[in-house]
């Protein structure tokens, strides 16, 4: 595929700059006036300052590249999602790589477009901003998570804002949590708890100081003694949960569990 990276000498050539500036400030126009704005007024700037700006036309391209890698997008579909990129753009103080890399997981893992997309992606980037965490990683999670628990598209913006909810109610980490959530959740989706039941029981573990991963394995094996005795499952949970709630140290947790 062809590349338009910009690429320029400072050895002093005055017009090789003035074209470099000018093919920035026609890629970065299309994020918004600000852009705009700056790479019309850099002209009379120094090189230093319109290396900055040739540099973030660079970026650009690079993180196209990305939603080409990671997407496999081409043709109409790949227009598409450099539109949604750029929409993106407008709205968070994320970098280009960030968004990309957001933008390709959530399309690939999710199929999202367009406005779904745009705003999924938004709210994944500033939550993770707000949180300190890796947004591409979170976004990857979040896909994965979303897809396990068949979660509609329509209701995806409402799901990241309870799962953020959890994050300051329980002082777990995003990205643990959804971790969690791939990693463990099979077994209580299995078991008939929707995604929320879950978030709510791996959040009340991490504020409590248990370990999931050590308590997981015999709750599974739980689960289908429970299931062979007829018994209810989620009763039964409630009661092995509000038995841990009340322990004095976690090895009396695990005792229980």
């Amino acid at each position: 595929m062809a590349k338009n990276n910009i690429e320029v000498k400072i050895l002093g050539d005055a017009k090789g700059l003035s074209r470099a500036i000018d093919g920035a400030n026609t890629k970065l126009g299309k994020l918004g006036k600000g852009v705009g704005m700056a790479a019309a007024g850099i002209a009379g700037l120094a090189v230093g300052g319109a290396a900055a700006l040739v540099k973030m036309g660079t970026d650009l391209d690079s993180a196209y590249d990305k939603i080409v890698v990671g997407t496999g997008a081409t043709g109409d579909a790949l227009a598409g999602l450099k539109s949604d990129f750029e929409a993106i753009a407008k709205q968070t103080p994320a970098g280009f790589e960030q968004i990309a890399d957001s933008v390709a997981s959530i399309n690939t893992n999710l199929g999202l477009t367009g406005p779904e997309l745009q705003a999924f992606s938004v709210q994944v980037l500033e939550a993770s901003r707000m949180l300190g965490e890796d947004a591409a990683a979170n976004a990857d999670a979040l896909g994965r998570a979303f897809n396990q628990w068949q979660v509609p598209a329509e209701q995806m913006t409402d799901t990241t804002d309870a799962l953020f909810a959890a994050t300051q109610k329980y002082g777990v980490g995003l990205g643990n949590l959804t971790g969690q959530l791939n990693t463990y959740g099979p077994v209580l989706n299995n078991a008939g708890f929707s995604m929320a039941e879950a978030t709510n029981f791996f959040g009340q573990l991490a504020q409590g100081g248990i370990e999931v991963s050590r308590i997981m394995p015999g709750l599974n094996k739980s689960f289908r003694d429970w299931a062979k005795q007829g018994k209810n499952s989620r009763k039964e949970l409630d009661r092995v949960v509000k038995a841990i709630k009340n322990t004095t140290n976690e090895q009396e947790a695990l005792t229980i569990a």
